[in-house]
């Protein structure tokens, strides 16, 4: 799925270089899940639908509706959700589960050693 994102993402391609990303491509990580309810007969089955995001390196046949491997790059795995609302309430649970692991491991939430329980 071709996506347009506002503001635009500034990538850095290679150390000194920086390029402004304003269209993204997103696919599904999941076999079986999907980005395109087939006449809404299909729903997305599970919000938070996990998928890859995809820069464009060439977007001279965007039209064409066909993406080869050599024309895109992996940038980051994601998840689209129904609303914005639902994406914080995911991040905030998210951000608990993982203090609660660091805890559990002893660790700090900057990843350093507890001290000793007073």
């Amino acid at each position: 799925m071709l996506v347009e994102i506002e503001p635009p993402l500034v990538w850095q391609v290679r150390s000194s270089t920086e390029e402004v990303i304003g269209r993204l491509v997103l696919a599904t990580r999941h076999e079986g899940e999907t980005l395109y309810p087939v006449f809404r007969v299909l729903p997305i089955r599970k919000w938070g639908l996990c998928v890859y995001v995809v820069r464009l390196l060439d977007e001279s046949n965007i039209t064409s509706g066909w993406i080869r491997e050599w024309e895109v790059e992996l940038i980051a795995w994601g998840s689209v959700f129904r609303n914005r609302e639902d994406a914080e309430r995911a991040v905030l649970s998210h951000a608990r589960a993982v203090e609660e692991g660091l805890r559990f491991m002893g660790l700090g939430a900057d990843g350093k050693p507890l001290g000793p329980a007073k």
